[in-house]
């Protein structure tokens, strides 16, 4: 279950006003492990995970929704709609061992087909707030909205979980 004090440090990284010294003191206190048992009660959905070494990325959403996205040609009369997904509730953890190395939020990623093929995928990322450790030490960024064509096989060795993308229709 989620503790006060993580709702607190997720709701002001969501917002942008995360301080950067409360941050990582809070972040220091909590093995990995422990942290990311505790977010999973409310951010079920692990859209990415892989492991390298003693290195651990965890990507985790509140809740995916679809939406129906029109694509093709503005000279056609008639456009194919897909449906889309778009990841609400987005974070991102890094962690080495059992120590969270970063942490970031971004309130939505929407996923589109790229037209041109069939392999290339589209993310785009609302305004984002990473708290990460550097050399220096900690430090918090504002990540802009951006916009990336990835290839399902690229994504797919970073970690990331199609089928939790994928609508589940009622059977009848």
């Amino acid at each position: 279950m989620l503790t006060a004090e993580v709702r607190e440090l997720l709701r002001s990284l969501f917002a942008g006003t995360l301080e950067t010294a409360a941050g990582s003191a809070f972040l220091e206190q909590f093995p990995a492990n422990e942290l990311i048992t505790k977010i999973r009660d409310r951010y079920r959905i692990v859209f990415q995970e892989r492991r390298i070494g003693t290195k651990h990325e965890i990507g985790l959403a509140r809740s995916v929704l679809m939406e129906i996205t029109a694509g093709g040609s503005t000279e056609r009369r008639f456009h194919p709609l897909y449906l889309t997904p778009v990841l609400h509730g987005c974070l991102f953890l890094n962690s080495y061992g059992n120590s969270i190395s970063g942490i970031s939020a971004t309130s939505r990623i929407h996923i589109y087909p790229a037209l041109q093929t069939d392999e290339d995928l589209i993310l785009k990322t609302s305004t984002s707030y990473k708290l990460e450790k550097t050399v220096d030490g900690w430090v918090t960024r504002t990540l802009r909205p951006k916009q990336v064509k990835l290839s399902e096989q690229f994504l797919a060795k970073r970690g990331w979980k199609f089928d939790v993308l994928t609508p589940s229709w009622p059977k009848p």
